[in-house]
């Protein structure tokens, strides 16, 4: 029995194929967009505006949403007002 002991302790890179790289994108986009379009709907901002940006930019869009929905209830409330949550 001979044996190669060329790649011995030498890790390969998981190769995934393509097709599964672009379903897991498409899955991660329509699960932002449904929760920018859930959670855009309960703040009172456009729901299908941050439905299509989430289905297309995914996930990296939440910093904007969170800085907007903050802008919205500033608006709202008023700058000049103090809440205390518990």
């Amino acid at each position: 029995m001979i044996v190669n002991c060329q790649n011995v302790g030498k890790m390969q890179p998981l190769k995934l194929r393509g097709e599964v790289g672009m379903f897991s994108f498409f899955v991660v986009s329509l699960v932002s967009a449904l929760y920018f379009y859930v959670d855009a709907f309960k703040s009172g901002l456009p729901p299908k505006r941050w439905a299509f940006g989430g289905l297309i930019i995914g996930p990296l869009l939440l910093p904007m949403f969170n800085i907007s929905k903050h802008i919205a209830w500033r608006k709202a409330v008023g700058f000049g007002s103090v809440s205390i949550s518990a």
